[in-house]
C-alpha cells in the first residue's frame, strides 16, 4: 500500500517535472529568488511613513505609481520579448529594477521617491511577461501547464519567505532592505545572462528528429521581427475577452488584502487572526499547487478556468456567512483552490492563442491586465463595503465568478477552433523542419 501511495504522489508532484531542461531550472531559480528578495511591495507603506515620514494618502499615491509602473512594463516588456528577445529583456529588466530599488531605499524627497517607485514597478514589470515568453521557448507545449503552475508556486513560496525575512531585516534599517533587495535582483539578472539561453520554440516531446538549422533559423526570425504593436493582442477578440476576464478575476483575489481583513475586524477578529488566515493562503498554495495543477491538461484549460472560477466566487460569497475563524477558513480553502486551478492555466492560454512572433505582447497584455486587476480590485472592494457592507460585497464577489466562469465556457468554441488551427500548423511546420533529414523536398 505504501509503494502505491508513493508511486501516486510521484506521478502528482515529481513526475511531471521529470525532463525539463536544466536552462528552464535556472530561470525557476531566477523567479524564487527575485521573489525572496521582494521587499518593496510587502514594506513600502511602512518605509514611506515610518522613516520617510510622509502622510498615508501620500503613501498611497506612491503605491498606486508602483502599480501604474507595472502596467507600462508588462506592456512594453511584452513588445521587447518579441523584437529583441525575452532573455534581454528579462535581464535589462532585472538589472534595471534592482538599481532603481537600491535608488529607492537612498533618495530623499516626494519627487525623487515618486520617480524611484514608478521605475521600480516599470522595470520589476517587464519581469512576467519576459519570463512567460522565456518559458515558452524553453518548455514544450505538453508541459506548460504543469510547469507554468511550477513557476506561480515558486512565486508564492518566495513572496512568503520574503515577508518573513524582511520582517528580520528592518530592524537593520530600510536603505539595508532595499539595498539587499536590489542586490538580489542584480543577482538574479546575473543568473539568466550566465545560465539561461533562450532558443527556438521547443520540440514537443513527441517529435524525435532534430529540426533543422534553417527551421530553428526561420523560428527565431519570426519572433524577433515581429511587425506587431502592444495593440496587437486587444484586436483580438478572443484573447480580449481572456483579458477582461482575467482583470475580473485578479481583482476578486485583491479582496484577500484589503476587505476581508476589514470584514474580520468588523466581526471582532484580531489582525493576528488574519494574519493566520492569510498565512494559510500561502500555505495551501505552496502545498496543493503541484498535485492540483497536474490534473490540468492543455485539453481542458476553458474548463479548469470556468471551474477555478466557480469556486473563487462560491469561496468569496461564502463569507458572508463566516463568523469563527473555523467559518474564514473554510472559505479560504474554497477560493484558495479555484486560484490554484485558474492561476497557472492563464498564461498557457495566452501562450497557445498567441501567434508566432507575438508570444510577449500576449503575455504581457495578460500582465498588465493583472496589474489593472490589482488597482481596480482594492477600490471596487471598498466601495462596495462601504456603501452595501459585507453581505452586498461578498454576493457581488459571487456572481462575478459565476459570470467570468460563465464568460469562459462562451469561449470554449472559438478557442478549440483556434488550437486545432495551431495544431496543423505546428504539424505541418515539423514535417517541413524535418523533410531533408528524410529525403524528401520541404514543402
Amino acid at each position: 500500500m505504501n509503494e502505491r501511495v508513493q508511486a501516486a504522489a510521484w506521478r502528482l508532484c515529481g513526475g511531471p517535472y521529470t525532463g525539463l531542461p536544466s536552462r528552464f531550472w535556472w530561470l525557476w531559480a531566477s523567479t524564487f529568488f527575485a521573489r525572496v528578495g521582494n521587499f518593496v511591495v510587502p514594506f513600502s507603506v511602512l518605509y514611506f511613513t515610518a522613516d520617510r515620514h510622509l502622510s498615508e494618502s501620500l503613501a498611497g499615491l506612491l503605491i498606486g505609481l508602483y502599480g501604474l509602473g507595472t502596467v507600462v512594463g508588462s506592456l512594453a516588456g511584452g513588445v521587447a520579448s518579441d523584437r529583441v528577445g525575452s532573455k534581454r529583456t528579462l535581464v535589462a529588466g532585472y538589472a534595471a529594477a534592482g538599481m532603481s530599488t537600491v535608488a529607492l531605499g537612498l533618495t530623499t524627497g516626494l519627487l525623487p521617491l515618486s520617480l524611484c517607485m514608478l521605475a521600480v514597478g516599470a522595470f520589476g514589470g517587464t519581469a512576467r511577461p519576459a519570463t512567460n515568453a522565456l518559458i515558452i521557448e524553453l518548455v514544450p507545449p505538453e508541459s506548460r501547464v504543469r510547469v507554468f503552475a511550477l513557476n506561480y508556486w515558486a512565486m508564492n513560496l518566495g513572496f512568503a519567505i520574503a515577508c518573513v525575512c524582511a520582517g528580520l531585516m528592518t530592524l537593520a534599517g530600510y536603505v539595508v532592505l532595499f539595498c539587499v533587495d536590489g542586490a538580489t535582483t542584480l543577482a538574479c539578472a546575473l543568473i539568466v545572462l550566465v545560465r539561461v539561453s533562450s532558443t527556438a520554440t521547443p520540440r514537443s516531446s513527441t517529435q524525435s528528429p532534430e529540426p533543422t538549422r534553417e527551421a530553428t533559423r526561420e523560428a527565431t526570425r519570426e519572433r524577433s521581427t515581429s511587425s506587431g504593436t502592444w495593440l496587437t493582442p486587444l484586436r483580438d477578440r478572443t484573447f480580449a475577452a481572456v483579458i477582461v476576464l482575467s482583470t475580473v478575476t485578479v481583482a476578486l483575489l485583491q479582496q484577500l488584502t484589503v476587505t476581508l481583513p476589514l470584514a474580520m475586524r468588523a466581526s471582532g477578529h484580531s489582525p493576528a487572526t488574519y494574519g493566520a488566515i492569510a498565512a494559510l493562503n500561502g500555505l495551501l498554495v505552496c502545498c496543493l499547487q503541484m498535485p492540483i495543477s497536474s490534473l490540468v491538461t492543455r485539453q481542458r484549460l476553458i474548463q479548469s478556468l470556468a471551474l477555478g472560477s466557480v469556486l473563487l466566487g462560491l469561496g468569496l460569497g461564502l463569507t458572508a456567512f463566516a463568523a469563527g475563524v473555523a467559518g474564514y477558513a473554510v472559505t479560504v480553502v474554497v477560493w484558495t483552490v479555484g486560484e490554484i486551478i485558474a492561476a497557472p492555466a492563464t498564461p498557457v492560454l495566452a501562450s497557445l492563442l498567441a501567434p508566432n512572433g507575438d508570444q510577449g505582447k500576449y503575455q504581457g497584455a495578460l500582465a498588465a491586465a493583472w496589474g489593472v486587476g490589482a488597482v481596480a480590485g482594492p477600490a471596487a472592494g471598498t466601495f462596495i463595503l462601504s456603501r452595501g457592507g459585507g453581505t452586498t460585497l461578498w454576493s457581488a464577489c459571487a456572481i462575478a465568478g459565476l459570470v467570468v466562469a460563465c464568460g469562459y465556457l462562451c469561449l470554449l468554441r472559438p478557442v478549440t477552433a483556434r488550437l486545432a488551427q495551431a495544431r496543423h500548423q505546428e504539424e505541418h511546420r515539423v514535417a517541413v523542419s524535418v523533410a531533408p533529414l528524410l529525403g524528401r523536398p520541404a514543402s
